[in-house]
C-alpha cells in the first residue's frame, strides 16, 4: 500500500497514512474491540483524502 500510495501521492500524505496505519495496527495487537467495517471505512476516508 505505502510503495503504491508513494507513486500516486506526495511524501507527506504519504508519511501521515503510514502513522495512521501503524496506529491501527497498534491497536489490533493490542486487541481492542474493534469494529472491523468502521476501521476499513476509515482506512478508505483515509486513502481518499
Amino acid at each position: 500500500v505505502i510503495q503504491y500510495l508513494g507513486d500516486k501521492s506526495g511524501q507527506a500524505k504519504v508519511l501521515a497514512m503510514q502513522d495512521w496505519l501503524l496506529q491501527q495496527r497498534q491497536k489490533v495487537l493490542n486487541k481492542a474491540n474493534l469494529n472491523r467495517v468502521l476501521l476499513l471505512e476509515a482506512l478508505l476516508v483515509q486513502w481518499a483524502s
